[in-house]
């Protein structure tokens, strides 16, 4: 069960406080740093607050941010997945599916007709 901001330790508010400040697409290593804990060590803590490994979390958090890629900027799949560091666009697809449920295309028009977005005039197209 997730602890209250108050029973966390001060090396984790840390690294909370920067995983929502920052735009950037952080890795596990760079958050334990920050933490000032090894990886292993933040890892537990930070499953001991969160209910969630700091790589699912991480993880979950970029599709998030490349569906909103898609949605509010009208970037392809494979432009949204590379903006948020996959390598692989067919990995990136398998894992959207995954969490979402749909295609990267099928959540695109779904979360769109659900907020009232239009598709964007302009398309990126490059990279």
């Amino acid at each position: 069960m997730p602890k209250t901001p108050d029973d966390l330790p001060k090396p984790t508010i840390r690294a909370t406080t920067v995983l929502k400040k920052t735009r950037s697409m952080l890795t596990v290593e760079e958050l334990a740093q920050t933490a000032g804990m090894s990886a292993s060590a933040f890892h537990q803590n930070f499953k001991a607050v969160t209910s969630t490994s700091p790589v699912q979390y991480l993880k979950t958090r970029r599709l998030h941010k490349a569906r909103m890629l898609m949605v509010h900027e009208g970037l392809r799949a494979g432009i949204a997945a590379e903006r948020v560091g996959y390598e692989s666009s067919s990995q990136f697809s398998r894992e959207f599916k995954r969490l979402f449920g749909s295609s990267p295309i099928e959540e695109t028009a779904r979360v769109r007709r659900a907020l009232g977005v239009a598709e964007p005039t302009i398309m990126v197209l490059e990279r």
